[in-house]
């Protein structure tokens, strides 16, 4: 990044989707990723039934969930008991970073829901490299380019 003299800060490439940030009610509002299936739903409810819950969910500091929505919400259903990992956070970055590294594993999102994850995190965090938000994700450095670039050309 280069000094910016005229403003007294630093200029950047991204610098159009810095004031772009989501608010903290993104945990309130609902959840950054693609919600299950029916099915989806319905077969992790049946194994919560059988099994438990095999990974607890995270959630943060205030006790908001981060990871693991679904889990909990079988768990009110069917009366079980659902282990929890808290930990701390200083960014709404930060926690969606977790929430996607987490669920990038775990579930099997299409390519457009792969670019609506990219949009949201860079909306949260324009200044993450290309590369990094590409390993958390799961897509390669030129997909996060080419969306950050039509990001940029739409503000």
């Amino acid at each position: 990044m280069k000094r910016n003299a005229k403003d007294g800060g630093f200029s950047s490439p991204h610098r159009k989707l810095q004031d772009r940030r989501l608010s903290a009610d993104l945990w309130d509002a609902g959840r950054p990723l693609p919600p299950l299936s029916p099915d989806e739903y319905a077969m992790l409810k049946e194994s919560i039934r059988r099994y438990g819950v095999r990974v607890p969910i995270v959630v943060d500091q205030a006790g908001k969930v981060i990871d693991g929505w679904y889990r909990e919400k079988a768990c009110r259903e069917l009366g079980k008991c659902c282990p929890r990992e808290v930990r701390y956070f200083d960014t709404d970055a930060e926690r969606l970073q977790v929430a996607i590294s987490l669920n990038s594993t775990r579930r099997h999102l299409n390519r457009q829901q792969r670019r609506e994850l990219i949009a949201t995190y860079l909306k949260c965090d324009p200044r993450i490299n290309d590369s990094h938000l590409g390993e958390i994700i799961g897509v390669s450095k030129n997909t996060v380019a080419t969306m950050r670039g039509e990001l940029e050309a739409t503000i």
